[in-house]
């Protein structure tokens, strides 16, 4: 008994299917004498006929009527293990794009290390990879303008023009001088803030809108300051003045104030941490490539990764100094 090819395989399942040797042929175009030839190689190769030839077409024999199950999964394996193929060599070519704030890179205390965007490019080097680091507010416009396939991004997304996936509550903490009040105190409370001056952040909007929530909630009982500043500036303001505080992600806080800058600490509510959450964003109703779906899960994984066994319990004692 011969190897059984493929092709021959096709052939006699479309004939019995259709019940026509012709109709088979014009189906797979090919020739009526050639999906004949190739069928009668089958059953020599079986040494038993499959198909009763008559006037009226083609009708399975009694073995034939066995065999055609066998024969149709198997090109349905064949088929599917074509698709896998395509599906993997779809996703080793072509681009993928995305915006990242400064604060989601490891340097500012975020997740995400360069060399782990590296390492997706050498694993992909078919792909043209392109990785920018910009604010939120330009990452939400450029992927909603079409010019880049993702952007990571803080707080709650528009969901009429973003579709997304959220990658991590991240907590929050208070930011201030060694000599405030605050800096007293094991955790801060929404309230404990009527007490200082709030400096909004130049760095991300996403902050201020955060932070500018937290006052409207207090009904105007936060105390803005007029000026905004990044985080270098506001830490030099903080000496001169102990009265003001920002508020800011707690490990970007912890990553970047030293100890003898000022004091980190938690910022909870009767609930417990205050969070923000992080998403991974791309544009609504936008079908992604194979080469895209492998960037998402790439960075959803990176962050179940390095937060998997983070805890968000409330640190105990005094004030956290960075």
């Amino acid at each position: 008994m011969g190897e059984f090819d493929v092709r021959e395989l096709r052939y006699f399942v479309q004939a019995a299917v259709t019940g026509s040797m012709s109709k088979a042929a014009k189906d797979l175009f090919v020739s009526p004498q050639a999906l004949s030839k190739g069928i009668q190689t089958l059953e020599r190769k079986l040494e038993v006929p499959l198909l009763e030839r008559n006037q009226g077409g083609v009708t399975l024999t009694v073995f034939g009527s066995r065999f055609i199950g066998k024969a149709q999964a198997t090109l349905e394996d064949i088929d599917a293990c074509d698709r896998i193929a395509e599906e993997y060599l779809s996703g080793m070519v072509g681009k993928v794009s995305a915006c990242i704030p400064p604060g989601c890179f490891e340097p500012q205390g975020g997740t995400i290390d360069g060399r782990q965007l590296l390492r997706f490019q050498r694993d992909h080097p078919s792909v043209t990879c392109t990785f920018s680091e910009v604010s939120p507010n330009v990452g939400r416009r450029a992927v909603l303008a079409g010019d880049v396939d993702f952007t990571v991004s803080a707080g709650h997304h528009d969901t009429q023009r973003f579709d997304g996936s959220r990658l991590f509550d991240y907590p929050f903490s208070v930011v201030t001088a060694k000599s405030s009040p605050l800096a007293r105190k094991a955790v801060v409370f929404p309230e404990d803030l009527c007490d200082g001056t709030l400096v909004l952040s130049a760095d991300d909007g996403y902050y201020d809108d955060f932070a500018q929530g937290l006052a409207r909630e207090r009904d105007g009982e936060i105390d803005i300051s007029p000026v905004r500043v990044g985080l270098r500036s506001a830490l030099r303001m903080f000496i001169e003045n102990s009265g003001l505080y920002m508020v800011m992600p707690l490990q970007h806080a912890l990553r970047t104030v030293s100890s003898n800058e000022g004091a980190v600490i938690p910022f909870i509510d009767e609930n417990g941490p205050i969070c923000l959450p992080l998403y991974l964003l791309w544009r609504k109703d936008r079908e992604l490539s194979g080469i895209n779906l492998q960037f998402h899960d790439f960075i959803v994984t990176l962050y179940e990764e390095a937060h998997r066994s983070r805890t968000r319990c409330v640190p105990s004692g005094a004030a956290v100094s960075a």
